[in-house]
């Protein structure tokens, strides 16, 4: 199964109390609520490991 960057993306924005998407090649998205960061690489790693 391929990972899609809009769906890493959104995960990691929606953690940090932001927006964010795009394509499954490339996405951007905003973290107003950086101090979440690890809360959100977390969220990242298991969601990869899980597929």
């Amino acid at each position: 199964q391929k990972i899609k960057a809009g769906q890493i993306v959104k995960t990691a924005s929606e953690i940090m109390s932001g927006k964010g998407g795009g394509r499954p090649d490339f996405a951007q998205g905003s973290a107003p609520d950086r101090s979440k960061i690890q809360e959100a690489f977390k969220a990242i790693e298991e969601w990869v490991t899980s597929l």
